[in-house]
């Protein structure tokens, strides 16, 4: 009988990491500072931010990856090359969000306006 509540216990906590690894993403902060634009990210609790995939934000027709991304704030400060028309620039920042024991990891993709 214990095997059997075992088991069970093992397909529940797998389901639980499935269902919070479909739900998890970290929430994006885009907006400008000056002539820049800054796009920050936040991970939910219990999640990190995995820094060895191959991250990619192509904003204003630039492409940037890890290399201008600030870890210690969890945010890219990127200059905008065209500041006169005042209009929105599109983004799109695919990353890499974990669980904190490690359980699950995966790719997302988000995207936005800098306003």
């Amino acid at each position: 009988m214990k095997v059997f509540a075992l088991i069970g216990l093992f397909f529940a906590s797998l389901a639980l990491a499935e269902t919070a690894s479909r739900e998890s993403t970290a929430q994006v902060t885009a907006k400008r500072k000056g002539s820049d634009a800054f796009i920050q990210l936040a991970p939910p609790a219990g999640t990190h931010l995995n820094y060895e995939g191959p991250w990619k934000l192509t904003i204003a027709e630039q492409t940037l990856g890890m290399e201008t991304f600030n870890k210690s704030t969890n945010s890219f400060l990127v200059p905008l090359k065209d500041q006169s028309t005042g209009k929105p620039q599109e983004f799109k920042l695919a990353y890499f969000l974990c669980s904190d024991d490690n359980v699950w990891c995966k790719r997302i993709e988000a995207q936005g306006e800098v306003k």
